[in-house]
């Protein structure tokens, strides 16, 4: 939490932290999101994806739409209304900045007629300039924690918004922490000040450590590490998977302050991360269920859409959720204006989403696909590329190229704007 004291102090940070899939990264930003929250700063999120890598500012939206608290059912003119307030609370904020956004949000043409008119490059210019502006005010009310996560991901654009940040942090209570794994570097230009911190596998004392903690200091045979190190590789995410999962099978009998081996190791301990998760999911019964309903809508998600989408009653599926919370499958975030529910690990919603029988996760997006045509038709104006992809998940292959090429037209027509 050192760079969090330092932010806090006035002198901005830029970390990046590196790392390969189950290295340790979420669990990092986890204790820095939460240490942040405990001390009364701000959190604001950028979540990069796979799916909108070619979408200019796909994040940047989706934390714009939570500071205004836009909703999915409010009509144009109240989320016109919403960004009225907003950029007139963060005063330091570019003069049109309303329009600007507006206008990025995709909001009918009648709620960006205050924009003046002036060329693709400049426009696009100016809504950079008032993004990066609009974050700059926030860190003027209370020290800011905003998590780039999953950076390699990053589409251009939101690169370039970042790049005019950092610029402006040297004064700023701002704690900028960007996740990515080392298949992508952070260009060099615009962030010569920045803190990159590589994380490794561990070594065996390190796991034997990890395994300790997990168990609340009780110690393990030396056999148990031995093939815990060999099965997970130093693979951080791995090192404690199996470990809970030796702690709540019969594998282990406990001796006051130490663990007695019971059985053949080789036959308590699964082969791969893979089976690992997916066994976890298993000895959840109804939360496996929700967890993979969940891993087909994406890696975060309403828990309004999950109901709608399972089967289950609905005190059941409160049930497997705080099942799935408490097993750190899931973990909850206030975000305005609707909580949403994220996997804890990238890696974890692989599992679920790996475990769901092909028929049915065609169905499931499928009805996702209808569900969000339905409920939220502004969604196919604004995010294209989404019903695209559950479309095609669902075999709907003309439905999906529609969409598919609605996408390409609005990225092509949205990256000379922005």
């Amino acid at each position: 939490m050192g760079f969090w004291h330092q932010a806090v102090d006035g002198h901005g940070v830029f970390t990046v932290v590196s790392g390969e899939a189950g290295v340790g990264k979420s669990h990092l930003v986890d204790v820095v999101r939460d240490g942040a929250q405990r001390q009364g700063g701000s959190i604001v999120t950028f979540q990069c994806s796979p799916h909108y890598g070619d979408s200019p500012l796909y994040p940047v939206i989706g934390c714009l739409e939570r500071m205004a608290g836009l909703e999915a059912s409010d009509p144009a003119r109240e989320k016109r209304r919403k960004l009225d307030h907003l950029t007139e609370r963060l005063a330091g904020t570019e003069p049109h900045a309303a329009p600007l956004f507006a206008a990025l949000l995709s909001l009918p043409p009648d709620q960006c007629s205050d924009l003046p008119a002036m060329s693709p490059p400049l426009r696009k210019q100016r809504t950079l300039t008032a993004l990066a502006a609009l974050f700059i005010e926030c860190c003027r009310s209370s020290p800011s924690l905003l998590l780039v996560e999953d950076a390699h991901w990053m589409d251009a654009t939101t690169l370039a918004m970042m790049e005019l940040l950092a610029g402006e942090l040297e004064d700023l209570r701002l704690l900028v922490v960007v996740t990515t794994r080392p298949v992508w570097s952070l260009p060099v230009a615009g962030f010569a000040h920045a803190v990159t911190i590589p994380l490794r596998r561990l070594g065996q004392d390190d796991v034997l450590q990890l395994m300790e903690q997990v168990s609340d200091g009780r110690t393990f045979p030396n056999e148990v590490v031995k093939v815990v190190m060999s099965r997970s590789d130093g693979v951080p995410m791995f090192v404690e998977e199996l470990t809970k999962a030796m702690l709540e099978s019969d594998a282990l009998v406990q001796h006051d302050d130490h663990f007695r081996l019971k059985g053949v190791i080789d036959d308590l301990i699964p082969a791969t991360l893979a089976d690992l998760l997916t066994s976890r999911l298993d000895a959840l019964g109804e939360g496996k269920d929700v967890a993979q309903i969940g891993s087909v809508i994406g890696a975060r998600f309403e828990e309004g859409l999950l109901r709608h989408l399972s089967e289950m009653e609905q005190a059941s599926i409160a049930l497997a959720l705080a099942r799935l919370v408490d097993a750190d499958i899931l973990a909850e975030e206030n975000s305005a204006p609707m909580p949403l529910l994220r996997f804890h690990h990238a890696l974890l919603r692989d599992a679920a989403y790996g475990s769901i029988l092909k028929r049915r996760r065609k169905d499931l997006h499928g009805r996702i696909a209808a569900l969000i045509e339905d409920k939220h038709p502004e969604i196919s104006e604004k995010e294209p590329e989404t019903l695209a992809r559950h479309h095609e998940a669902a075999g709907n292959v003309l439905v999906a190229s529609e969409y598919w090429l609605k996408a390409g037209r609005r990225a092509v027509g949205s990256g000379a704007n922005v």
